[in-house]
């Protein structure tokens, strides 16, 4: 687990909760995730930075900028627009595709995080490039999930 913070496993706000709220919760918990990893990328861009690692810092850069990116993606933005559906409740089908969606994007941050943590930064590693790499992949794919959920959602508009 990133943090010790409380995750989403056994979620089920979906079902008694409001759209709105259910989808604000998990937001921020995903937001949170998303910042503290962002942080531990920032740890190891200041110790490749201090070593000299200039050929590092481009790819942590990245990875920085597509954390940020993805950060706001997946924050819930207060004064936005509020659809009608999203005031409401979702169906049982519905909320177990968003569970096992939000589960996904939760075990790709945790993966990127462990894989960050497993990195020196400083020393002379030689998979450090391929480990980046694949932390830039695993980015990746939370984004394709983020935007399967937001699929999801407003599939929810039609029913």
């Amino acid at each position: 687990m990133v943090t010790e913070k409380q995750g989403l496993a056994g979620f089920d706000g979906y079902a008694k909760l409001s759209l709105l709220d259910a989808d604000r919760k998990v937001r921020d918990v995903l937001a949170g995730r998303l910042s503290d990893l962002k942080a531990k990328v920032h740890e190891c861009s200041q110790k490749a930075r201090s070593e000299g690692r200039e050929k590092l810092l481009s790819e942590i850069d990245t990875i920085e900028r597509r954390l940020s990116r993805l950060r706001d993606m997946t924050a819930f933005h207060e004064g936005s627009y509020i659809p009608p559906y999203m005031k409401q409740g979702i169906s049982r089908i519905d909320t177990k595709s968003l569970n096992d969606i939000d589960g996904r994007l939760e075990t790709l941050i945790e993966d990127a995080y462990g894989m960050i943590s497993d990195l020196s930064c400083a020393e002379k590693d030689l998979n450090i490039i391929a480990k980046l790499s694949a932390i830039s992949g695993i980015l990746r794919n939370y984004e394709s999930e983020l935007n399967a959920r937001s699929i999801l959602l407003k599939q929810e508009l039609k029913h």
